[in-house]
């Protein structure tokens, strides 16, 4: 997701466009951290199974 927005940036207005692929990249990043819930979530996830 980071570095999706970062390339976002980078290209500015035409990062945004559906002609570039970045969009669809960021899109795509976006979609996944929300289906694979948050950073917390995962490492609370990932924490308890270290754990018990």
């Amino acid at each position: 997701m980071d570095i999706a927005r970062e390339a976002v940036q980078a290209h500015g207005s035409y990062g945004v466009m559906r002609d570039f692929k970045v969009e669809m990249i960021y899109r795509d990043a976006i979609i996944g951290e929300i289906v694979e819930g948050t950073k917390d979530l995962q490492r609370r996830i990932i924490a308890s199974h270290i754990l018990f």
